[in-house]
Order: C-alpha cells, then sequence, then structure tokens
C-alpha cells in the first residue's frame, strides 16, 4: 500500500519533514508511516544530518578550491590541498576535478581576446537588426511599444553574441554589446519608422 510520500525522493521527503517539524513539533499519519518504512525516525534524522555534513562539507571544498585555483590554471593543485573526512578519496578527487574545471572556464569566459571585441561588434550590429525588427513588429502590428519588449530584445541580442563569441554574460565585453544592441535596436526601429 502506497501513500502520498512514497514517490518523494529522500531530499523530499527530508524537506516535508523539516517543514513538519518546523510548523508542528511532530510528524504522524502518512508521513510518520513513510519514515517507518523506510527505517525509522531516528534513521532518517541520522541520515537528514549526515547529508546536511555532507553538503556543508561539499561547501568547504568548493570555497577552498576557489581560493586555490586564483591565479592558477592548473586544475590539479588543489587536489594536492584539499583534504575531506567524509567523502572517499575518489570522491574528493572527482568534485575536485570537476571543480576546478568550471573554474577554468569561468577564467576563459571571462578573459577578454581581441577576437571577443571583433566578434561582439558583429554580434552588437546583428543584435541591434534584431532588436529593430522585433521593436518595429511590435510597432507595426500593436501600435505601440511596451518596455517589456526589450526583455526579448535582450534575449535575441545576448543569444546572438553567445553564439557569435562562444562566451556569455560573464564577459564584460559580450554584457555591454548586450546592453548596447538592446538600446541600439529599438532607437534603429524608431527612427526608420519616423521617416
Amino acid at each position: 500500500m502506497s501513500n502520498s510520500y512514497s514517490s518523494l525522493s529522500t531530499n523530499e521527503l527530508e524537506e516535508v519533514y523539516a517543514v513538519t517539524m518546523a510548523n508542528y513539533g511532530s510528524i504522524a499519519g502518512e508521513l510518520l508511516e513513510e519514515i517507518n518504512r523506510r527505517g525509522g525516525e531516528a534513521a532518517f534524522k541520522a541520515q537528514v544530518e549526515k547529508e546536511k555534513e555532507l553538503k556543508a562539507e561539499k561547501a568547504r571544498i568548493a570555497t577552498e578550491v576557489a581560493l586555490l585555483m586564483k591565479g592558477q590554471s592548473d586544475p590539479q593543485f588543489p587536489k594536492t590541498m584539499i583534504t575531506s573526512t567524509l567523502l572517499s578519496e575518489k570522491e574528493l578527487s572527482d568534485f575536485i576535478d570537476l571543480l576546478a574545471k568550471r573554474h577554468v572556464v569561468q577564467q576563459n569566459n571571462a578573459k577578454v581576446h581581441t577576437k571577443t571585441i571583433s566578434d561582439s561588434v558583429i554580434g552588437v550590429v546583428i543584435g541591434a537588426i534584431l532588436g529593430a525588427i522585433i521593436t518595429g513588429l511590435q510597432i507595426f502590428f500593436i501600435g505601440k511599444f511596451y518596455y517589456v519588449s526589450l526583455v526579448v530584445v535582450y534575449l535575441a541580442s545576448w543569444l546572438t553574441l553567445r553564439m557569435i563569441t562562444k562566451k556569455d554574460a560573464g564577459n564584460v565585453v559580450v554584457l555591454l554589446s548586450a546592453i548596447v544592441s538592446t538600446i541600439v535596436g529599438p532607437l534603429l526601429a524608431f527612427a526608420l519608422l519616423i521617416k
């Protein structure tokens, strides 16, 4: 016999448990039945605590990797400095690899190269044209300009820049280029429609 909590994952059940305990101070009914089915309240509380400790440990490791990777491009470097009592050696190594790779990708994304600037100029032109088309169509069909449509223009500009430069808004040049094309596009549409 299943109850309404049987389909929940352990994490989801933990959330329900925490909210119920915070609001009522105890658990009963189907929730208690499901927790007992999964090993009892004491075992469940122990599992919740263990997962909290693991989450805190991963946050600590992530902070240490970020600090150790500043100005560092070798993803193996943090492995020599970080230890863990909660993660196995393989889990720790894999987690550090993942974090170090993300950090290297973020560093590469943030770098401004000549190609980034030239691609951004092309992206601004294309994004501005798209913005002008979007704004022009809106004014043509609706008869008004709604500022909310600037979100659509920004997204079109940003996606265009992202495809061309292969970098995201974490890169200052790409972010500024997206903002410029978001402003220039509608202004271009207004200039063309006024004539």
